[in-house]
């Protein structure tokens, strides 16, 4: 019979890739709900045809800079996790990251190309 305050091994090694995942994707995963807040206000801004141009103008110049910014956390992200151990790559708490990433980036560049003042012929 096992002892009930001892884990099992599985959940052990388990547990040692999430914590190990945590502590890179931690910092990250802190700054990923204000990313989709920010992006959110910035894309209604950019699409509103009720806002002067002039804010709508502003946003889009915001919103590529975040875009930028967070592009480069996830190149960063990206070369950390390279570093790992497979296990630890393979995490879907890294997985999730990265996907909540290109969440953002996807919308705000989206955003970008579709948004009436994209460009002269509507295109970014």
């Amino acid at each position: 019979m096992s002892d009930p305050l001892t884990p099992p091994r599985a959940s052990t090694a388990s547990s040692i890739i999430r914590r190990r995942a945590d502590s890179v994707v931690g910092p990250v995963n802190r700054e990923i709900a204000g990313w989709q807040g920010q992006a959110a206000l910035l894309k209604a801004r950019i699409q509103s045809s009720h806002l002067d141009a002039s804010v709508r103008a502003a946003a889009r110049v915001e919103a590529g800079g975040l875009t930028h910014r967070i592009t480069q956390h996830l190149t960063s992200l990206e070369r950390t996790v390279s570093q790992l151990p497979a296990d630890v790559q393979a995490s879907a708490r890294i997985d999730d990251t990265f996907r909540a990433m290109h969440q953002v980036i996807h919308g705000l560049r989206r955003a970008l190309v579709t948004s009436p003042q994209a460009g002269h012929d509507g295109k970014h």
